[in-house]
C-alpha cells in the first residue's frame, strides 16, 4: 500500500466512520461516470475498511449517455477496467444526450442532465437490489456547490455526506466528503487508471466551472488566506439565528 492510498483510506474511514456511511451487509451502487473522481472510489471501496467493515458489497454503475462519436470506446474501457477488478457492474444506456443537445430545452441543461443522470442511477440501484449509492463527490465539490446554491440558488446549502432517499429506501452517501479532488486525481495516476475522453460539449463552461474559478482568482490575490479551508470550516459555523429574527421582525438585542 503507497503512503498517498494509505493516507486516502484513514481519511476516507474517518468520514465512514463520522456519518455512519457504511453498515455490514450493504449492497453498494457505486456511480462511476468514468472521471478520475468515480474511478477512484470504487478501487478504494474495493478492498474494504477493517476498522469500520468489510462486510458489504460493490455494484459499480456507468450511465451511459447516448453521446454516439465516444461512447462505445468509452463503455468497452470501463468494462474492460470492471473486469480486471472482477467486480459486478451495470452500464445503462441512455439517451439523455439526445434530450440535452435536441434543441428543444432552452436553458440550464447541466441541471436538466444532472437530474436524468440521478434519476436512472437511482432506477438502477434499486432494481438491482441496492441500499447505497456511493458517488465520487469530494471536499471541493462540497465547496463549490455551496457557493452555487448562494449565488444562483439563493439559499444557503450543499451536499451532504448521508442523504436519505424514497422515504429512506436508498441512502446516499460521499465518502470522499473530507478529500480534496487535486490527492484524488494524483491518486488516480499513481494507480493507472483508465482516461476517457469527455464527451460533454459544454464541459468547462458550466456554472460549477465558473465559480471554481472565481475561488482560484481570489486565492491568487489572498496568498495568506486559505479560502477552500475557510468555506468548508463555514459549514461548522452556522450563525443565521439573529438574521432571521431580524427577518421575521423580532427584537433580538
Amino acid at each position: 500500500m503507497t503512503p498517498l492510498r494509505k493516507k486516502l483510506k484513514a481519511v476516507m474511514e474517518s468520514a465512514i466512520a463520522d456519518f455512519r456511511m457504511i453498515r455490514p451487509g450493504d449492497r453498494i451502487a457505486v456511480a462511476v461516470s468514468g472521471g478520475p473522481d468515480s474511478l477512484a472510489l470504487l478501487n478504494l471501496l474495493s478492498d474494504g475498511f477493517g476498522f469500520v467493515t468489510s462486510d458489504y458489497s460493490l455494484l459499480a454503475v456507468h450511465i451511459d449517455m447516448g453521446f454516439a462519436q465516444a461512447e462505445p470506446v468509452n463503455r468497452d474501457i470501463l468494462e474492460t477496467h470492471f473486469r480486471s477488478m472482477r467486480v459486478e457492474y451495470r452500464i445503462e444506456k441512455t439517451d439523455i444526450a439526445d434530450e440535452l443537445f435536441s434543441g428543444r430545452l432552452k436553458k440550464n441543461p447541466c441541471f436538466v442532465c444532472s437530474m436524468l443522470r440521478r434519476k436512472r442511477l437511482y432506477e438502477t440501484a434499486d432494481r438491482e437490489g441496492c441500499n447505497k449509492i456511493a458517488t465520487g463527490h469530494h471536499r471541493d465539490d462540497i465547496i463549490d456547490t455551496l457557493l452555487l446554491n448562494v449565488l444562483y440558488g439563493r439559499k444557503i446549502g450543499t451536499l451532504y455526506p448521508v442523504q436519505p432517499l424514497f422515504r429512506n429506501r436508498l441512502t446516499l452517501i460521499r465518502p470522499f466528503v473530507y478529500i480534496e479532488e487535486a490527492r484524488i486525481k494524483r491518486f488516480a495516476g499513481e494507480c493507472g487508471l483508465p482516461a476517457l475522453r469527455r464527451l460533454c460539449p459544454l464541459d468547462g463552461s458550466s456554472r460549477r466551472a465558473a465559480v471554481k474559478g472565481l475561488i482560484r482568482r481570489l486565492q491568487k490575490t489572498e496568498k495568506h488566506a486559505d479560502l477552500r479551508n475557510n468555506i468548508f470550516k463555514s459549514l461548522y459555523h452556522v450563525e443565521l439565528k439573529s438574521f432571521q429574527a431580524l427577518v421575521e421582525g423580532q427584537d433580538f438585542t
